[in-house]
Parts: structure tokens; sequence; C-alpha cells
């Protein structure tokens, strides 16, 4: 009557893993500080099925049927450049202390150049046993996979590159950004000029005291494909700096006109008086040009997305408005700053207020055309500007850009620089 004698339920029969990604072609990360990092699959072997017989139970279809799981050996690669260790680790919803625990307690490596191969590559698979030199690595035989016979989703806390156990250099766990600058452009094996280091000097002292600081620590993870600058800029603006090619070099100059002490470091900031344009002296000067930002291009608020390290690395986000400048004009957002680098809440609040402050309080760009000696001025130089027509005397400014004119002058664009505004 109910077709009675039917089998249990039978489990499909799988013969081989199942890989949702491969490694082949993906982009070889690097990081800089700490974060948590997704492995890319290199290489697997030995694929397992172990058969389960079901016990039917009592009733009506009576019989039982078989089930499977499955194991593999695998090998994760991470990222490029010597590493300081490993910390968390997840798999799908998954946390586990150490990677031990996650079952990775067969074989990990540090990124060494060189390293040794995985043992049981050497024992069991000679012929594949590379010891991929300058990759970190977690490798585990007989590992368990999924009743789908795949690996799921992994993510590893990676203790990157310039990480210090010297607690009074940083934090631990992440990066200087001078330090960070300095190996990503130089470092003989992936420096972005590496092979140019010797024509491109870098000046990052300066930055590096108003960093050390304040506490303005990152850990980048380069796990895409940007142009070098991108980068560099992104670092650029968490450190309120403005970045210079002059005199053969390439320099990092802080903003900041505010002296701070901390933890790491003291800075001192050049409020030095580089040049004084008058527009009513006998000098050679065409009219000094005036420019007003626009009411709408005066944001008062600002958001930054990071990625908070105290919650498993998420997405979180700091805002921070001025409520007598929404009270007066109406909400004006800024753009949202996504910086993925930053892990700390403390970096990401003095980013935002920074923001804040200078669109509020950088109002007014003057243009200036001259045949004067300002030649040896560059960006982040401050200057001194009066013209009796604008009402301005001796009103204090900041270079952002010179340009060398066709019939020799030079055109200078200079913004309002009063005292505090380039700090947060």
């Amino acid at each position: 009557m109910f077709g009675g004698g039917g089998g249990g339920y039978q489990a499909p029969k799988l013969s081989a893993i199942q890989i949702q990604s491969i490694g082949y072609g993906s982009p070889i990360q690097m990081l800089f500080g700490t974060d948590r990092v997704s492995p890319i699959l290199i290489w697997t072997a030995n694929f397992q099925r172990h058969e389960h017989d079901q016990s039917g139970g009592k009733g009506l279809g009576g019989g039982g049927g078989k089930s499977y799981t499955y194991a593999a050996d695998i090998l994760f690669a991470l990222t490029e450049g010597e590493i300081r260790g490993f910390g968390r680790c997840w798999r799908d919803k998954d946390q586990y202390d150490d990677i031990d625990k996650a079952g990775f307690n067969s074989f990990s490596a540090l990124g060494a150049r060189p390293q040794s191969a995985w043992g049981h590559l050497t024992t069991n698979y000679a012929e594949q046993a590379l010891s991929y030199s300058g990759l970190s690595l977690l490798g585990a035989s007989d590992y368990p996979l999924s009743d789908g016979a795949t690996l799921g989703n992994h993510s590893s806390e990676v203790f990157g590159l310039l990480t210090s156990t010297d607690s009074a250099a940083q934090n631990h766990l992440d990066a200087h950004i001078k330090d960070t600058i300095e190996m990503f452009l130089t470092d003989p094996y992936f420096g972005a000029v590496a092979e140019q280091t010797a024509q491109i000097p870098l000046a990052l002292d300066h930055l590096h005291d108003y960093c050390a600081a304040r506490g303005l620590l990152i850990s980048p993870l380069l796990n895409s494909t940007r142009a070098a600058h991108e980068y560099l800029s992104e670092w650029a603006k968490i450190a309120n700096a403005g970045i210079i090619w002059s005199e053969g070099v390439l320099k990092f100059r802080p903003l900041s006109d505010i002296a701070y002490s901390g933890d790491f470091g003291s800075y001192t900031p050049d409020t030095t008086i580089s040049y004084h344009f008058d527009a009513d002296d006998g000098a050679v000067y065409e009219l000094i040009k005036p420019t007003r930002k626009k009411p709408q291009d005066r944001f008062n608020q600002v958001t930054v997305e990071y990625l908070n390290r105290v919650n498993d690395y998420n997405d979180a986000s700091i805002v921070k408005d001025d409520l007598a400048a929404i009270d007066q004009d109406g909400l004006r957002p800024a753009d949202t700053l996504k910086l993925e680098c930053i892990k700390l809440t403390r970096v990401a609040v003095i980013v935002a207020y920074t923001g804040l402050q200078q669109s509020l309080s950088l109002l007014n760009d003057y243009e200036i055309q001259t045949d004067c000696d300002a030649d040896l001025l560059e960006p982040v130089d401050f200057v001194t500007v009066s013209c009796a027509g604008l009402g301005l005397s001796n009103a204090r400014c900041r270079v952002k850009s010179c340009e060398d004119n066709a019939n020799g002058a030079l055109t200078f664009i200079v913004e309002d620089a009063p005292i505090g505004a380039y700090c947060g």
C-alpha cells in the first residue's frame, strides 16, 4: 500500500575534492602589519572517501543507507615575505584560537628565503616537494572536508611584515607608515621601484615623528592590482602628509602645525615662513586671484570605514560631524573614506576628525603669478600674503602647487592656513 521495502537515504558518492577557486592566476598577497588573510589553495592530493552505514529506523521504509566523509592533503599560500607568525583561524562560522586547533598542526612556514619544503611532501610526493621560498604557508594532511567534499571558507590572522616584538617600537601588531612606505618602494624582492632606489631617495623622518607621536599605525593587505601611487596616497592621507617630488627626493611632509608627544615619540612642526608675497610692493605680480570654496564642498560630516581588529576584522565606521555647521548649513557629508589598512578605532577617529577640521577651516585659495625669486618654494611650505585690495595683511598661507609658465614666470596656488586647521 505504501510502497514498502524502499531503501534508506543514499548520499551521493563524490570522487574528488570540490574546489570553488584555485590559486593559478591569483595575485600573491603582501601584508604589512596584522590582518585576517584568506589563503590561496596551491596544492592538494590524496583525496579520501570514507563510507559509513546508516542504520535504518523502525517503521515505514525500513532499510538503511550510506553516508560519506571526505579528507585530503592540502597546502595553502598566504602572503609574500617573511612573517612573524599566525594567530586566530576561521573556517566558515567556526573560530579557533590558533592554527593547530584549526587542523593545521601538520605544517606551517613563515616565508623565509630560503625555507624547507613540507616534510609530508618530501616523503610522499618528492617530485612535488617545492619549498615556495618567500611565501608563508599552511598545510594539513588528512584534512577533513565538508559533506560536499569542499574545503569551506578559511582565513587566518597573520602577523605580517614589519610587526615588531619590541614594545618600544609600536603595538606589536601594526606597522609604522614610514617603514611601510620604505619597504613597499625599496624591498629587493617586491619593491615598486627597487631597481631605482639609488636614484629615488626618500625623506620620511619628519612624517615618522608625527605618526609615532600620534600612534598612527596601519596594516595594509595588498591583495589586488592597484597603481603604486594609490597606495602611497592612501597612506599619506592617514599620515596627514603631502607627497612632494623635489630636489631629486620623494618627500612625505606632515601637514600638522601643532606639536605632539606620545608613547612612541614626539613631533615638532616646521612652521617657518619661507616667503612673503606682497601685491603692493615693487615686485612684478599679476593680480592675486582668490577662489572661495563652494558651500557644498564645505563638508560638515566625515565618515571613515575601516576593519576593526577587536571585532574579528569586520567592517566598522567612524562618523565625525560639526553640529554647529550642520545647524547653519544643513548636513553636507563627504564621500566615505574606505581605509581597510586601518585596524584601530583610535586611528580612524583621528583621520575622520582631521578631515573634518580641514574641510571646514581651509576655505580660500589664491592664485599668484610672479617673476620673483620664489622658485625654491615647494608644496607644504608656509608663506604670507599681503594684498590691500583683498584685505590681506601677512595672511599665513600654504603652498599647494607651483607651475613654470612658458614666459618663465611662476604660478603658485596657495591656501589659507589658520593655525591648527590641519590637525585632528
